[in-house]
């Protein structure tokens, strides 16, 4: 849902039609219904497509691309905010839980909040950075299966050169400052407000910072937009490809059928010892 809000928030800024609107909306509302944290990523998009809204229509075609865009989310998604509120007094239950988790702690755990770390000096807690920075773009799942450390090298090359073309551009050619100042400043706000919830509720998971993955993909557009050999860009789709594919077929050959990644007495149960891949059903 997040790679369709993304999507056709890009199909709208093109087009302009009330139709890319509207689907936008229902995407949007989908979207509405999974994590909240993808609330960052769902305001964002909603605030961009409001803009050029206000800035592509006039009158009555203003109104009706606007309810178009909102009704959809409003729609598929009161249902279930007023059912929490009347269960909850929470209409997306983030406070309700919050307050479950305080109450109900055991007397030895003692938040990080209690224990001195603050909404910066957490960022940098061990197991904040074990368990939320690796999640976010290294092992893979709870088994903690770690691919060749090839792909992370080439994986943060074709990362971090686009990310440093977008800043470059933005300085040195004062292309995009404006996008580049504001995307950086999403994956400031995204990174405070998990750290902000860490601090009662430490539960830090690599999966929170998913939202992020649109804004990195996004700068890597703006460093890329100007480089015109059609192989280079190439690499970037053929990459992803294949990592996704090898990492598919490390973790089923690790986890189900090697047995070598498990962390947890949960995990034992899944070793498959007559897996083989002429045996798929397995």
């Amino acid at each position: 849902f997040s790679a369709l809000v993304f999507y056709f928030l890009q199909n709208y800024l093109e087009r302009k039609t009330f139709k890319s609107a509207l689907l936008l909306g229902v995407f949007a509302g989908l979207l509405a219904l999974c994590k909240v944290n993808y609330f960052i990523w769902l305001a964002t998009a909603l605030l961009i497509a409001l803009v050029a809204i206000y800035k592509n229509h006039h009158g009555r075609e203003r109104l009706y691309s606007v309810l178009a865009l909102l009704l959809p989310i409003i729609i598929i998604n009161a249902y279930w905010w007023l059912r929490n509120y009347q269960l909850y007094g929470d209409p997306l239950i983030v406070n309700y839980i919050s307050n479950q988790i305080k109450i109900n702690a055991p007397d030895w755990f003692a938040p990080p909040a209690v224990r001195g770390y603050n909404i910066f000096s957490i960022l940098f807690e061990a197991n904040f950075i074990k368990f939320t920075y690796l999640g976010f773009f290294a092992s893979l799942g709870g088994a903690i299966i770690f691919l060749p450390i090839i792909v992370y090298y080439i994986f943060y090359l074709l990362l971090f050169s686009p990310v440093v073309l977008a800043l470059y551009n933005s300085f040195q050619l004062r292309s995009n400052r404006l996008q580049v100042a504001f995307l950086f400043l999403l994956i400031w706000l995204s990174l405070l407000y998990f750290a902000n919830k860490n601090l009662t509720d430490f539960s830090p998971q690599g999966r929170h910072l998913f939202p992020l993955l649109f804004v990195f993909a996004w700068l890597m557009y703006l460093g890329l937009c100007r480089l015109k050999n059609r192989f280079l860009i190439s690499i970037f789709p053929l990459f992803s490809l294949a990592a996704a594919i090898y990492s598919l077929w490390f973790m089923v050959d690790r986890f189900y059928v090697k047995g070598s990644g498990y962390v947890s007495s949960s995990n034992f149960g899944n070793y498959l010892g007559d897996f083989s891949w002429r045996n798929l059903s397995l």
